[in-house]
């Protein structure tokens, strides 16, 4: 006579088969997350970090708890790789703005071209009050329904379309210039514009690349953001605004900040997820707003539900007065009095040159202006030097034995990501 099997221990059975299956198709999901620079498939694995970190958590505890100890260990350690990618924009990045520093308020809002509901979000550009706003996914009816910004924000720029790649800014402050601009040929539009602030300008670049819903999409995606260097110049106050329809650990994100200079505003605020607005499960933070590193991000929120699937982005920033020619003189920590037309200093029959060392932000776009401006430096990443290079930092060291040695240091002075030039004594 067969034996009947309790029915709660079927069930509990079933549910053990069920956690370990999915969490054996999520660890592989979050190494596919890493092959993206090879699939457009594999790529948006990547986008799910935090689902993978939370599941693949619970999961090794409870089983951890059923006693499937080797299962449990596997999930935990997937969960920590997936916890390292998405740790860092816990790390606190931000710097105490100088007390002369102009603060702004930009906010981000992809209004969907055929959802969105004027009247909300009419309601939170007015809470909010942001000095300049970046609307995507604007159409004709969209700049109507919103025509009243006109009164608030005088200075605008405008590209409707109605296949949810219009793009408008508004600004309180007036533009030095502004254009609508196609990355690719024939791609969708992006704009460019220069902020008149009375700590100088503030340049502007929101675009909104295609999503990647399929292998055309995702390679004109990934070929929008490789054009975003040409136009972006981190040494210089700049903000790039836009719903990238990419996530903060995937691989061309982090391939668009090294390009570019730029840093994500998310740094040190944590995983801020935007879209879908309907499916908290499905979250993932697409909408952004990077920024030179001179700009110090006070704070970056998340705004309410407008009745778009995607939720709008406020940040605070401080931007730092830029100091004229003459005052930056004052970043060199040595005396250039001592030196003679070639840079050399001492008594006539042992003259030497003065190697100066001064840290810079550690990415390419950095090195080539300073490499540009001063062709002695040589660049000691991983060195914290005498000046106390930081982690995210770059140090340099370069020589006065070279012509016009004077203006090369004025010119490496006025860059606004350099604060000091000390002399290196190599001790």
């Amino acid at each position: 006579m067969n034996e009947k099997i309790p029915a709660n221990s079927s069930i509990s059975s079933q549910l053990w088969r069920f956690i370990t299956i999915v969490g054996a198709m999520l660890c592989a999901a979050t190494l596919f997350g890493f092959a993206g620079r090879h699939s457009w498939f594999l790529d948006l694995f990547s986008h799910f970090r935090v689902q993978y970190l939370v599941f693949l958590t619970l999961s090794g505890i409870v089983l951890l708890a059923a006693r499937h100890h080797k299962t449990a260990a596997l999930f935990l350690v997937f969960a920590l790789i997936n916890l390292f990618q998405i740790f860092p924009l816990y790390l606190e990045a931000q710097k105490t703005p100088p007390a002369s520093a102009l603060t702004l308020r930009v906010t981000l809002i992809n209004v969907n071209t055929k959802l969105g509901d004027a009247a909300k979000v009419s309601e939170f550009i007015r809470q909010a009050d942001p000095d300049l706003l970046v609307l995507q996914e604007t159409s004709s009816r969209w700049l109507k329904n919103l025509a009243w910004l006109h009164t608030p924000y005088p200075h605008s720029l405008a590209e409707p379309r109605d296949d949810n790649f219009g793009i408008a800014v508004f600004s309180k402050l007036p533009f030095a210039r502004s254009e609508v601009v196609s990355l690719l040929e024939n791609g969708v539009p992006s704009i460019i514009a220069e902020v008149i602030t009375k700590h100088g300008e503030l340049h502007i670049l929101a675009t909104h690349p295609l999503p990647p819903v399929n292998s055309d999409y995702a390679g004109w995606r990934n070929a929008q953001l490789e054009q975003l260097p040409r136009f972006v110049d981190a040494t210089k106050p700049t903000l790039l605004i836009g719903d990238l329809n990419i996530t903060p650990w995937n691989y061309h994100f982090r391939k668009l900040l090294q390009q570019t200079g730029l840093l994500d505003s998310a740094k040190g605020f944590g995983v801020q997820p935007s879209w879908p607005n309907n499916n908290p499960f499905l979250r993932i933070p697409l909408d952004h707003v990077l920024h030179s590193p001179d700009i110090v991000v006070l704070q970056r929120t998340i705004g309410p539900d407008v009745k778009s699937d995607h939720f709008p982005v406020i940040v605070d920033l401080a931007l730092p007065r830029r100091a004229p020619g003459a005052d930056s003189l004052s970043k060199i920590e040595f005396d250039l009095s001592s030196l003679d037309k070639d840079g050399l200093r001492g008594p006539s029959d042992g003259k030497v040159a003065v190697s100066y060392e001064f840290c810079i932000p550690d990415n390419d776009a950095c090195r080539a202006e300073v490499k540009a401006t001063d062709p002695t430096v040589q660049f000691m990443p991983g060195s914290r030097g005498r000046i106390g290079a930081g982690k995210d930092e770059c140090l340099c060291i370069g020589s006065t034995h070279q012509e016009n040695f004077k203006e090369v240091l004025r010119k490496l002075s006025e860059k606004s990501y350099i604060a000091r030039i000390i002399e290196c004594h190599f001790e």
